[in-house]
């Protein structure tokens, strides 16, 4: 990675989301990243913020209310 030594655990959540988001048809992409570079924005660069975008969400999910411990 540039700028990095180590992976983290999004960059790990979104290494196993992009074989999915790049699988995903182009009449079905629900993303929209049109301004994140302006024009040099490629297919690449909206696949990989896609991921990251499910990654996130993943380390979101993780502090939901549904996946607390159960205590009694």
């Amino acid at each position: 990675m540039i700028g990095k030594k180590d992976m983290t655990l999004l960059d790990y959540f979104a290494a196993q989301a992009l074989p999915v988001v790049a699988a995903i048809p182009d009449d079905n992409w629900p993303f929209d990243f049109s301004d994140a570079y302006g024009d040099k924005t490629t297919y690449a660069d909206h696949c990989a913020m896609a991921a990251y975008t499910f990654a996130e969400a993943l380390l979101r999910a993780r502090n939901h209310e549904f996946f607390k411990p159960y205590q009694p």
